[in-house]
């Protein structure tokens, strides 16, 4: 068993906030079921079924040397953004700004027993599944994002969590437009591929196929439009966010290649890292992608997506251009090695 420390880190990440029984937690709609399958230019020829999580589990990996932490975040003008800035937080051990995060102190703790629930927490990457429902009305807006977190703690052992963080905002005064934590429902165990793909116990019964989303004007917002253009077999809007042809192939090429799959999510690590290039900006991030075949079985795949857009001051008028995909990098992890791919993978323009 870990230390009360880490029992304490999960007791406040499975709370429900003590007085929210005044606004209900939005219950995303529920779509008809899609076929949608990941992106032909980002799947390998399919492999064998990956290998059964090991029977005994490793012996614990010795003390792991400090680590530089990582440059500050703080951006909570969209719900990814503000749970990427949360544990942007954790991991630099900025435990009152992430306390500040929340609406109401989660499970009523003060600011030291909070902090006292990271003491073996090294660090926390979070992966959100797109797109993201919001649900807006009454003066409010409520966003629930399926969440899976990978954490690393100080003795260099991973640990991962999923479920469902929400997030909400007030649309009544236009000056206040950050987002803020409202409660999470996250469990701790060995990953549920079938529960990534479908997370209805958390966010509710929401998939790509139920969501007709369509926006370029962030690279987070371009890869959700992606992914919800195939959910509803759109594969033409789909073809059309990839700013080359992708692998070289014609639409139709490209759209024979989700007949074998039935369902589908892409998480992604919200903190996307960019860069700047003559004429140009690009923007890269970690992903995780959970497909649901024809026969049943689950894959998993993670990698790297890169996305690009050229300047606006290119064009005669100047003008704002799409977020398009510019490159895939996204290979079949097992299940059992999945976590610590995850937690080292780094995405750089």
């Amino acid at each position: 068993m870990r230390s009360l420390s880490t029992r304490t880190l999960l007791i406040l990440l499975l709370i429900t906030l003590a007085g929210c029984s005044g606004a209900a937690t939005p219950t995303p709609p529920t779509p008809t079921r899609g076929s949608p399958a990941p992106p032909a230019a980002a799947l390998p020829t399919r492999p064998a079924a990956p290998a059964e999580q090991p029977a005994a589990p490793p012996a614990a990996p010795a003390e792991q040397p400090a680590e530089s932490p990582p440059a500050a975040s703080e951006d909570r003008s969209t719900p990814e953004l503000a749970l990427a800035s949360y544990f942007n937080a954790i991991t630099r051990q900025d435990y009152a700004r992430a306390y500040a995060y929340w609406e109401q102190p989660p499970g009523n703790a003060d600011l030291a027993t909070f902090a006292a629930g990271f003491a073996d927490t090294a660090a926390v990457r979070p992966f959100v599944g797109l797109p993201v429902a919001v649900d807006v009305g009454a003066g409010n807006a409520y966003a629930a994002m399926p969440t899976l977190l990978v954490v690393r703690h100080t003795d260099g052992s991973i640990e991962t969590l999923q479920g469902c963080y929400v997030a909400h905002r007030t649309n009544i005064d236009p000056g206040q437009r950050d987002w803020s934590l409202r409660q999470a429902e996250i469990t701790p165990g060995p990953l549920d591929p079938a529960g990534l793909v479908r997370p209805a116990a958390q966010c509710g019964e929401v998939n790509a196929a139920g969501l007709d989303f369509a926006d370029t004007a962030a690279p987070i917002a371009t890869l959700a439009s992606y992914y919800a253009a195939i959910g509803r077999q759109d594969y033409a809007r789909a073809y059309g966010y990839w700013r080359s042809a992708p692998d070289g192939a014609d639409e139709a090429a490209f759209a024979a290649g989700f007949a074998d799959t039935a369902d589908v999510r892409v998480y992604v690590d919200p903190a996307f890292v960019n860069d700047a290039a003559a004429g140009g900006q690009f923007s890269q991030t970690a992903a995780l992608v959970v497909a649901r075949h024809g026969d049943g079985s689950l894959e998993t795949l993670s990698g790297c997506y890169a996305l690009s857009r050229p300047n606006a001051g290119n064009f005669d008028p100047p003008a704002e251009q799409p977020w398009l995909l510019h490159s895939a990098s996204i290979a079949a992890v097992a299940l059992a090695q999945l976590p610590a791919a995850l937690s080292a993978q780094e995405c750089r323009p």
